[in-house]
């Protein structure tokens, strides 16, 4: 007699993201890690109220079981001081928020150094050029020449991790808000999606 699978089927996550160079990172990462119970979706909004409704509808219509919706404060004009709120309502409609100011490049930027608090764009840049010849902050590089940024960023997911706790410490005292969560993202994706193993991803663009 066949006995019944009783494992637990993994639940369902989405990622919305913002913009198309957040939804562009966010699908390398799903592609390279191999989560097949992650799904990234890209929800264009011109403030982050509307970027909460659009995540909302599709975790109805998706039947998600967890949604992180991904934005930068500064492309939304959201001021530090509101995020706090704007995050317990997002809750209220079952959806985390997770940010980086003011980009994504910020979080790249963070597998390297601790930039001082609230830098602008033009500063992680070049910082970044000088690491990626060429970067910049759009989904044309991110689908080009830097469509292998999350392979070779994640060797340092752990340093980044720790930079983004000093950083945050830094912006707190300035303005009273984190300048990047992404950490609480990325803890909730191991914990819905497991462990990744990239190793055969990275041995493909010729990484040890």
């Amino acid at each position: 007699m066949r006995t019944k699978n009783s494992r637990k089927p993994k639940e369902a996550m989405l990622i919305a993201a913002a913009s198309e160079a957040e939804y562009a990172f966010f699908s390398q990462m799903r592609k390279d890690c191999r989560y097949a119970n992650l799904t990234v979706a890209y929800v264009p909004a011109a403030d982050l109220e509307s970027l909460i409704i659009g995540a909302a509808k599709l975790r109805v219509s998706g039947r998600f079981d967890s949604v992180w919706a991904v934005f930068s404060p500064s492309a939304l004009s959201v001021d530090p001081s509101a995020l706090k709120g704007l995050r317990a309502e997002a809750a209220k409609k079952k959806i985390s928020l997770a940010w980086a100011d003011p980009s994504i490049s910020l979080y790249f930027d963070l597998h390297f150094e601790v930039p001082s608090e609230n830098c602008d764009e033009s500063t992680l840049r070049a910082s970044l050029a000088q690491r990626f010849p060429g970067y910049v902050c759009d989904a044309g590089y991110l689908y080009g020449e830097g469509s292998d940024i999350h392979l070779k960023l994640f060797p340092e997911k752990a340093k980044a991790a720790s930079n983004a706790a000093e950083y945050n410490r830094a912006c707190r005292l300035k303005n009273g808000e984190d300048g990047i969560t992404y950490t609480a993202l990325f803890n909730a994706i191991t914990e819905i999606c497991g462990k990744a193993d990239i190793t055969h991803n990275q041995k493909l663009v010729g990484m040890k």
